[in-house]
């Protein structure tokens, strides 16, 4: 193979944009530019390098593209032809519906002669019926107006006969245009399907190309995949002694160990997920919390690196003390691989008129295990309820399952009736407006509860994520938010308290580097059922000062 056929080779896997230039000649485009090679200077075109056996001739590809520019040129022939035939038929057409037209207005006025001579012949009936004694000379004169009118009347037959002789003319005529047609029509089908199946048998020529180059594609794509695999093998360690998997960090220069988690599954409450309620909650992940960015989910995610799925438990929470309680259809596992499973569910149990947690949490921990006997388990403890939260721990302790006490952080910071939280549904502000809401973790006891589970499976805790709020007092009434500090891309809710006689004129926000933050007042009756001011905005990635101006 000649100092072209590299060339060639990187062209086709470009575009596969192959045109006969001229004679001898072709033209391959490669990124855009336009290269010309002669076929004296290329051997053969080889797709794949490490198959020679599979070359294909340049020469036959130039024929291959010169049929192809011939078949172009026939079917552009074709049309032409067609399009004459058409136009002769159209014209065809016309006179004959102009010859039409003249034979109508000449029938039109033989039938006015007609009844002309026949409105004469009654005339000259009742002349003759009246007149007994008609002169010679009269009888002459009426033989000669009859015979005058009786060659009129042959006059129009032979214009009747002669148009009628025309309109065959025209008939024969269509008739042969016809013919014509059908021939033409013949010919132009024959020489497409000719052309159709040289193209067709081109094509199949080049997608055999093309088959070629996409297994090429999909083998190195294979090997590509199964390198990164054993890449990523090779940074991973099994502790001999406990069997625990642990992936190798390097952090400022310096390599660690941390566990390594595919796959976590969360068996949860709202306080993890809850769907889309109108005039109730507004979006579709962890209640009360004010963005998606701010749940103990999203930051468990971005942690582990795994993937964690979500199984709702609060069917079970509210039908806990039913010892037949359907697991397999109330709380469906698929796989058994999880790495971790971690129990979130409990705060909606503690409604239900029995205290005696132990039975049903037992049920509940014998039917996951059951499902994921190898993973490692915890059990989440929200809101606290003393005698129940004890049932459950005992039921803990008997499957060697650790308590995660999230009872002080999920109620750390929390919201009030008639904070405002962001919905990621439809993208509007709304105020908490039920109690219950507001009673679940805020932005802040979210964070803390993720520390707290990140803590449990030996993983980093979210760090450097919490920013002071500096409030800027003032004469004329107060500001106040949730907690003194908030996680960025959450939304801050100020409460605005002025004092008798006083009303806040503007707020500023500014952070701690000198840029203004975005701020937008907001007002609602659900705070004591009288109008309240607030002000939102989402927290940024630094320290902020917020400065009243009262008047």
């Amino acid at each position: 193979m000649k100092r072209y056929a590299l060339a060639i080779l990187f062209a086709v896997l470009a575009s596969l944009n192959l045109t006969a230039q001229e004679a001898g000649a072709f033209v391959v485009s490669d990124n855009g530019q336009d290269v010309l090679f002669h076929v004296d200077e290329v051997d053969s075109i080889c797709f794949n390098p490490a198959d020679t056996s599979k070359a294909v001739s340049a020469r036959q590809l130039l024929a291959t593209l010169v049929q192809l520019a011939d078949l172009k040129d026939d079917v552009a022939y074709a049309k032409d032809n067609v399009d004459y035939a058409l136009n002769l038929l159209s014209f065809l057409i016309y006179q004959k519906e102009r010859l039409s037209d003249s034979i109508d207005v000449t029938k039109e006025r033989l039938g006015i002669t007609k009844l002309r001579v026949d409105s004469l012949a009654a005339l000259f009936n009742i002349r003759l019926d009246s007149i007994d004694t008609a002169s010679a000379i009269r009888s002459a004169r009426n033989d000669s107006l009859f015979q005058d009118i009786d060659n009129r009347l042959l006059r129009s037959d032979s214009v009747d006969a002669r148009m009628n002789s025309m309109l065959d003319r025209i008939d024969s005529v269509i008739h042969y245009s016809d013919s014509v047609f059908k021939k033409l029509e013949h010919a132009v089908r024959d020489t497409i399907n000719v052309k159709l199946a040289q193209s067709i048998a081109v094509q199949e020529q080049q997608q055999q190309v093309i088959d070629r180059l996409n297994a090429t594609v999909d083998s190195l794509s294979a090997a590509l995949t199964e390198t990164k695999r054993r890449m990523n093998d090779g940074q991973v360690l099994t502790d001999v002694s406990t069997g625990q998997v642990y992936k190798m960090v390097l952090n400022n220069g310096v390599i660690t160990t941390i566990p390594a988690y595919n796959n976590i599954l969360v068996v949860g409450n709202s306080f993890t997920v809850h769907d889309y309620v109108e005039d109730l909650w507004w979006s579709t992940h962890s209640m009360a919390a004010s963005t998606a960015d701010v749940t103990w989910v999203k930051y468990l995610e971005e942690v582990s690196g795994a993937q964690v799925d979500i199984l709702r438990g609060w069917d079970f929470e509210w039908n806990y003390p039913w010892d037949g309680y359907p697991f397999e259809t109330g709380l469906p596992i698929s796989r058994n691989d999880y790495d971790v499973v971690i129990v979130q569910i409990q705060e909606n149990a503690m409604q239900v008129p029995d205290f005696n947690f132990k039975d049903g949490w037992e049920r509940l921990y014998t039917y996951l295990k059951g499902k994921c006997p190898n993973s490692i388990y915890m059990q989440c403890i929200g809101w606290d309820v003393e005698a129940r939260t004890a049932d459950i721990t005992e039921a803990a302790a008997e499957f060697n399952i650790p308590i995660v006490d999230n009872r002080v952080e999920t109620m750390t910071g929390n919201f009030r009736v008639g904070d405002y939280v962001y919905s990621n549904v439809d993208s509007i502000y709304y105020p908490i407006n039920n109690g219950s809401v507001a009673n679940h973790p805020s932005d802040v006891g979210f964070l803390l509860t993720a520390n707290n589970v990140l803590r449990q499976l030996n993983l980093p805790t979210v760090e450097n994520r919490m920013h002071a709020i500096n409030i800027i007092e003032a004469e004329g009434g107060q500001l106040s938010v949730p907690y003194p500090s908030w996680p960025e891309k959450g939304v801050v809710s100020v409460r605005v308290e002025p004092e008798p006689g006083h009303t806040l004129a503007s707020v500023s926000v500014v952070t701690a580097s000198g840029k203004t933050v975005e701020i937008t007042k907001r007002t609602n009756e659900l705070y004591e059922e009288t109008d309240h001011d607030y002000y939102t905005f989402l927290m940024p990635t630094e320290d902020i000062t917020v400065t009243p101006v009262w008047e």
